[in-house]
């Protein structure tokens, strides 16, 4: 591969890795309007319980009062990184990402598909599923 173009790609995938980790941690603060930015509005999810949620039904969950809130996790970490791209404007990554409750983790493979709009990449769809504790 050419190096300029290598770069490039380099530096496209700093990119998707960069919005997917502002994702992440959006949720973990319950920042809506963070979600709003970074998700298309054709998103959707799958949810670790196999439940399909379009946008509006994902960022409800986000919007409640802080009382009616599940638990918040530490912190979001990631691993494992697979990232293809079709293109310039369309992107999967495949990740591990792990939410860090006090000092116990709770793990998942999490499929992220981007799609660039302009000079921002946007998320279409995330598919995740939780991973056995080994």
């Amino acid at each position: 591969m050419l190096p300029v173009l290598s770069a490039i790609i380099s530096f496209q995938a700093a990119d998707i890795k960069s919005t997917i980790e502002a994702f992440a941690n959006a949720t973990i603060r319950y920042d809506v309007a963070t979600l709003e930015r970074l998700t298309d509005a054709q998103f959707v999810e799958v949810s670790p319980l196999g439940d399909v949620d379009p946008r509006e039904k994902f960022l409800s969950y986000y919007r409640v009062p802080a009382e009616q809130r599940g638990f918040a996790p530490d912190k979001v970490e990631f691993s494992e990184w697979t990232v293809r791209q079709a293109g310039d404007s369309v992107a999967i990554a495949i990740y591990r990402q792990s939410l860090v409750i006090k000092d116990r983790k709770m793990n998942f493979r999490i499929t992220t598909a981007l799609q660039r709009k302009g000079a921002q990449w946007l998320i279409l769809s995330n598919h995740v599923s939780p991973l056995r504790s080994k």
